[in-house]
């Protein structure tokens, strides 16, 4: 699963992350970087610095943290054509 060419339409600083809507697939420290525990790991994230990582949890976030990705509706969405019909 990635982005579309890199491009994420969503950034979110990662202490307002909203798993049950959004998918998350890359770690961004910031201007200072910051700490967080990521899928159980607890991760020092360097000041500018990208992690490409699908993430499950977050917790523990501390320091200037965003998340890049996208809606989940867009990767999971319905099967059906058009989305209609259920």
């Amino acid at each position: 699963m990635s982005s579309f060419h890199g491009y994420f339409p969503i950034t979110r600083p990662a202490s307002g992350a909203t798993l049950n809507e959004e998918i998350y697939l890359k770690v961004y420290g910031g201007a200072s970087g910051g700490t967080a525990t990521l899928n159980g790991t607890l991760v020092n994230i360097a000041a500018g610095s990208t992690i490409d990582l699908v993430i499950n949890s977050i917790s523990g976030v501390s320091g200037d943290i965003y998340l890049l990705g996208m809606k989940k509706n867009v990767l999971v969405g319905s099967s059906v054509l058009g989305g209609y019909g259920g």
